[in-house]
């Protein structure tokens, strides 16, 4: 401003003769002084807000990459959880053979035994007895029937060995896939750590450049205008929504559920650093890591990053109403899902520049917000 003065000034003969001789002075000289400074200050803060807006483009790359490595970690773990169960299943299988195992040569070498007591008596009985050898005959024809049922039954421990061994096989291939699942998912946990350390340093200078800086206040204005013009894009390519699958989502008002259980960190309609900015919606504090739920059905008609909410979700509900849940760690679904009332549809984190674990959550009705406590049943 006080360049712009100086060079209206400039602009007229009377004033640059004035000029010529006043910078002679030593108040001309303290002045042409501080004209430098404001330049230099002025470069500084041309700079600073190139660096921060480069660091938000940075935020939103390493916090998609620390949503896809928690999706990961998640996925890893249900498989982790589902072939320990299988193991489990094919070792109670393979113990159940091994007891049939051991029962059929137990029976089988009570048969041999009984077979061959029995043989020994009746060719003893043979041999010293009077009687025809058409009775010889039968009683071979005997011992036949009860070799091949002996063979039947060493064929079954032999095919019950078989199976044992299969199951055993399969057992410790499940017993390898669960290694390399767990070597996986601490791979995963390892490059999700680098990712948060790599977001909590850049946090750290962002913060500190905002402390330096008086554009804070600029800084939420802009984002409140950014959801807004956000949501309006949505509205003006948004089809109608079918409310058939139930009760529209105007008439649950002071039935539903929060989307995740915790504290209030900001209220709807607090001052929010300045006088004429408002909270549009709530801030919940949860751990990091804690399903976040779908207040109502719906569609989900925005799934990405965004500048001061991070990883946010929008979901129609129909009516011209939307909820909005922002400060992901981990988005769970995906655009144009179709969500059911309390299904998980993110993880708590702290995306955005969030400085602890906690979930930004909005209701809107035809683009305005509301506030959410009417919505929501009372604890």
């Amino acid at each position: 401003m006080i360049q712009r003065l100086v060079l209206i000034f400039l602009i007229s003969t009377q004033g640059w003769a004035m000029l010529v001789a006043w910078g002679q002075t030593e108040e001309g000289r303290a002045l042409q002084g501080v004209l430098r400074e404001l330049q230099e200050l002025e470069g500084r803060v041309a700079k600073q807000q190139e660096d921060w807006e480069e660091g938000y483009r940075h935020l939103r790359s390493v916090e998609l990459e620390i949503s896809d490595a928690s999706r990961r970690l998640s996925e890893l773990r249900a498989q982790k959880i589902t072939a320990a169960a299988r193991r489990e299943s094919l070792s109670r299988e393979a113990r159940a053979a091994k007891d049939r195992l051991d029962r059929e040569r137990d029976q089988l070498a009570e048969q041999v035994l009984v077979t061959y007591l029995l043989g020994r008596q009746e060719r003893l009985k043979l041999l010293f007895s009077q009687e025809s050898p058409s009775r010889l005959g039968r009683m071979l024809v005997y011992h036949n029937y009860l070799n091949t049922a002996r063979s039947m039954r060493v064929n079954v421990v032999t095919r019950n060995i078989d199976t044992l061994a299969q199951l055993l096989s399969e057992a410790d291939e499940t017993a390898l896939a669960l290694l390399e699942l767990e070597q996986a998912q601490g791979e995963a946990l390892k490059r999700l750590e680098d990712a948060r350390e790599e977001r909590e340093f850049m946090l750290a200078r962002m913060d500190e450049a905002i402390r330096r800086s008086s554009g804070q206040i600029d800084w939420l204005e802009g984002e409140a205008q950014r959801l807004s013009e956000l949501v309006a894009k949505i509205q003006d390519r948004l089809e109608v929504f079918s409310e058939s699958e139930g009760s529209s989502f105007s008439s649950t008002k002071g039935s539903l559920n929060w989307p995740v259980a915790g504290p209030l960190l900001r209220d709807y309609g607090q001052p929010r650093a300045g006088e004429n900015l408002k909270w549009n919606g709530v801030l919940l504090q949860a751990p990091l890591g804690v399903p976040v739920s779908a207040v109502y059905y719906g569609r989900v008609v925005y799934a990405d990053w965004l500048p001061g909410l991070g990883l946010l979700i929008i979901v129609d509900h129909g009516g011209d109403y939307m909820s909005l849940y922002g400060h992901n760690e981990t988005i769970l679904t995906e655009l144009g899902a179709r969500v059911s009332s309390g299904e998980t549809i993110a993880l708590t984190g702290r995306s955005g520049g969030q400085a602890q674990p906690a979930l930004y959550f909005e209701i809107r009705h035809s683009g305005e917000p509301v506030n959410p406590h009417s919505w929501i049943e009372a604890r």
